[in-house]
């Protein structure tokens, strides 16, 4: 692992209850060990929430009607390189 920083931060009664109560049980190893793992699942969330967000522009971009399918590409491509526009000579 990385190298570790002591962070401290108020709290308040009923968080540091919870957080007791965890040790206590057996659950985690001390309150350390709990802020760690609520951290972890709060960026984990951040990235998710994140990643929901970009499917729900991609959808809503999708679902705007913009844009051509891959079908439709290939034929406008087949077509400007098929029956290249006549160009010009220059004498010179």
């Amino acid at each position: 692992m990385g190298k570790y920083e002591t962070i401290t931060a108020d709290i308040d009664e009923d968080l540091a209850a919870v957080v007791h109560a965890a040790v206590d049980a057996g659950d985690y190893a001390d309150v350390a060990d709990v802020v760690r793992h609520a951290l972890s699942r709060w960026r984990e969330a951040s990235r998710m929430l994140d990643q929901e967000g970009l499917r729900a522009a991609l959808d809503a971009s999708l679902d705007s009607g913009i844009g051509k399918s891959a079908d439709e590409i290939l034929i406008d491509l087949r077509a400007k390189y098929e029956n290249p526009p006549s160009r010009a000579k220059s004498s010179g």
